[in-house]
């Protein structure tokens, strides 16, 4: 499956059967995201030095992360409509 074609062709059919929403938003996202980043076939534009002994602070401000705070996700999977009780998904892991 190495083929362009082919490989628009399968995910099109597998987005076709897809009944979630949830789902489909999220893959919407992702594919969004990630035609508006500019994608370097160059190895050397994407490989980076590795340095030991990083500090949290550090990491984040090189990779531009936006921390969340735990109210933020809290707000988010409130908003969710679960198929499945809580105590029920618990339950199934034991």
């Amino acid at each position: 499956m190495n083929d362009v074609k082919e490989i628009r062709y399968n995910l099109i059919n597998e987005i076709m059967h897809i009944e979630d929403i949830d789902m489909l938003h999220s893959i919407f996202r992702i594919i969004a995201k990630r035609r508006k980043q500019p994608v370097s076939g160059k190895l050397e534009e994407v490989v980076v030095e590795v340095k030991k002994g990083w500090t949290l602070d550090e990491i984040v401000a090189k990779k531009n992360i936006v921390p969340i705070t735990y109210p933020e996700i809290v707000k988010i999977v409130d908003e969710i409509e679960w198929d499945v009780p809580l105590t029920d998904l618990l339950s199934s892991t034991d």
